[in-house]
């Protein structure tokens, strides 16, 4: 398996929606860390803010995804990988990385790790907005002190793309019901990445 194969050109219909945070995210990423005070930076930091019906929708599909796909986590990185080779050694801090990827224990520790995170805040904690926020912001801190190792802010862009790529073959019987699925975590990883992004250039919450 090469790896660095390209992803493929297209994307599902549902992953195509336009982001709500990509707006504010585009700003960010075009401004360098002197402007961290302006509001259109600070936009990252509104409440997380989830329709109650896509919230339900979301716990309710929690065992689908997790019948259907437990390795949804583990799947999403190997295809990151796969997609830049950089992310490898940046996971591996420079150190020696394991050519059998799926029998790789600090990756294998990464994806159980992921996939315990989005069991809490989705079907344990019920998507609650305050540890959503909390957790997303940790989440950076913990991105940034791999900047040292060449992490980048767009390896997330990456992870949440082929995320919902594997999202969109688990299967639902309504269809419409999966197409708000789908946009349901769009929005949940969308505003996670926007918190983490804002962590990882250092955009204080509190800047004037």
């Amino acid at each position: 398996m090469g790896m660095c194969e390209s992803l493929p050109a297209s994307c599902p219909s549902a992953c195509g929606k336009i982001r709500p945070f990509d707006d504010d995210m585009k700003k960010i990423r075009s401004s360098d860390s002197t402007s961290s005070d302006s509001s259109e930076a600070l936009a990252v930091y509104r409440p997380f803010i989830m329709s109650q019906d896509l919230q339900d929708l979301m716990i309710k599909h929690w065992e689908t995804i997790k019948t259907q796909r437990p390795d949804i986590c583990h799947k999403t990185m190997l295809m990151s990988i796969e997609a830049s080779c950089k992310l490898n050694e940046i996971i591996a801090c420079g150190r020696y990385c394991y050519r059998d990827l799926t029998k790789w224990p600090k990756l294998n520790q990464i994806c159980s790790a992921q996939f315990k995170f989005f069991e809490r805040i989705v079907y344990e904690s019920k998507l609650n907005p305050e540890l959503i926020s909390s957790e997303a912001s940790r989440l950076g801190a913990t991105h940034r002190n791999y900047a040292q190792y060449g992490m980048k802010p767009q390896f997330l862009d990456l992870f949440q793309r082929n995320f919902l790529l594997i999202l969109a073959k688990v299967k639902v019987e309504d269809a419409d019901e999966k197409e708000a699925l789908m946009l349901a975590w769009n929005n949940l990883l969308s505003f996670i990445i926007g918190r983490i992004y804002a962590s990882y250039v250092n955009i204080p919450q509190n800047a004037p």
